[in-house]
C-alpha cells in the first residue's frame, strides 16, 4: 500500500529546455522513495480510498544540488567585507582553524546539514577545513548525498590550518584509503596555498583515484595578480592546474 501522496502544484523539470507542470499535482511517497507523480484527479482514481492524502501550500520542485560550498564557513555566512583575500585572512581562515575541535566540529555539522535541507538542498559538493577529523564527521554525519573534501594547504596560510593539511602525498593516500571515495573530492584549497611540486604530486594522486576535484580559480584581480607572481612560468593561471595534472573531466 501507498504510504502517502502529497497534494500541491508540481513544478519538474525534464532536462535543461523542457518542464512538466501539474497545477493540482500528487506525489506518491512509498516508504521515502517517490513512486508517482501526476494530476491528482488521475491519481485519485489508482489508489485505495484510505491512502493518506496530505495538502501542502506551495509548489513541489525536486530538491536543489549546490556544487560549490564550504560547511566550514556555515556559520560566519554572511560577513563578507572587502577583498577576497583579506577576506579569508580576517574571517575564514580563524573560523576554519576551530574545527579541530571535534566537538564544535559535530554541532555544526548537524547545524550546516540541517539548514541546507530546510533551504531545499539535497545534495552537492563541499570543502571541509584541512583536518582530517572533521571531514569524517562532515561525511560520517551527512544527510542527503554530498561529496566532501579537506582543504590541501602547505604554504601562504596560518599555521592553524597548514599544520594539519593532508598535502603529503603519503598521508593522503592513507586518509583516501579509510575514506568513502564515491563521496569524497580531492581539494587542493587553491594554487597560491601550495607549491608547483605539491600540485603535480596532487596530479598524481588525482590520475590513481576514480574521485572528484575541486579547487578555487580567479576568484579576485588581487588573486590572480598573486598567482602571477607565485607561478611567473605558467601563461595563466587555468595552466597551473592543467600541468599539474588537476584539470581533468572530473574538475569542478
Amino acid at each position: 500500500m501507498m504510504e502517502k501522496i502529497f497534494r500541491a502544484s508540481i513544478l519538474n523539470p525534464i532536462d535543461a529546455n523542457t518542464w512538466r507542470f501539474f497545477q493540482d499535482g500528487a506525489l506518491g511517497v512509498d516508504q521515502g522513495i517517490i513512486m508517482r507523480m501526476g494530476d491528482f484527479t488521475t491519481m485519485l482514481s489508482q489508489i485505495d480510498a484510505d491512502t493518506e492524502v496530505e495538502d501542502l501550500d506551495g509548489v513541489i520542485v525536486p530538491g536543489f544540488v549546490d556544487v560549490h560550498l564550504h560547511w566550514v564557513q556555515h556559520r560566519v555566512r554572511g560577513r563578507f567585507s572587502g577583498e577576497l583575500l583579506t577576506w579569508l585572512r580576517e574571517y575564514i581562515w580563524p573560523e576554519e582553524a576551530r574545527y579541530v575541535d571535534t566537538d564544535f566540529a559535530r554541532a555544526a555539522a548537524a547545524q550546516f546539514y540541517g539548514d541546507v535541507l530546510r533551504a531545499g538542498t539535497v545534495m552537492g559538493m563541499s570543502y571541509s577545513s584541512p583536518h582530517a577529523e572533521a571531514t569524517q564527521i562532515a561525511l560520517t554525519s551527512m544527510r542527503g548525498d554530498w561529496v566532501i573534501g579537506n582543504v590541501l594547504m602547505a604554504i601562504n596560510a596560518p599555521r592553524t590550518l597548514t599544520d594539519y593539511s593532508l598535502h603529503d602525498p603519503d598521508a593522503l593516500r592513507a586518509f583516501m584509503r579509510q575514506t568513502d571515495i564515491t563521496h569524497y573530492a580531492l581539494t587542493p584549497r587553491f594554487a597560491p596555498n601550495l607549491t608547483a611540486a605539491s600540485l603535480k604530486a596532487l596530479g598524481q594522486i588525482a590520475a590513481e583515484s576514480p574521485c572528484l576535484i575541486q579547487t578555487h580559480l580567479a576568484e579576485s584581480v588581487a588573486e590572480l595578480q598573486w598567482v602571477k607572481e607565485l607561478f611567473p612560468d605558467a601563461a595563466h593561471y587555468t595552466e597551473v592546474y592543467d600541468r599539474a595534472g588537476l584539470l581533468t573531466p572530473r574538475t569542478i
